[in-house]
């Protein structure tokens, strides 16, 4: 498999011999299954932010509790932004 460009710099530096695969993919990161000399190990590669995607924000959000009503009404205007 061809190494990901993120996973580049630790190749060259020696760290990872090679990237057998990718394992999974999330949300917020891609984990690699790679080999370190004699041993399997994992890398866990994070997404650039700005291609994180919620498709379900509100899930995370809708029975958070604020004290602050500063912050009550920024989520509010967040969640009412999404949802257009």
């Amino acid at each position: 498999m061809k190494a990901p460009q993120r996973l580049q710099a630790l190749i060259d530096e020696g760290l990872i011999d090679t990237v057998v695969r990718q394992l999974m993919s999330g949300k917020e990161a891609m984990v690699y299954v790679v080999r370190c000399g004699d041993e399997t190990r994992c890398a866990k590669v994070y997404k650039e932010a700005d291609k994180r995607s919620f498709r379900q924000a509100v899930d995370y959000t809708e029975n958070r509790r604020v004290k602050n009503t500063r912050e009550a009404r920024a989520m509010a205007k967040a969640r009412a932004s999404a949802a257009r």
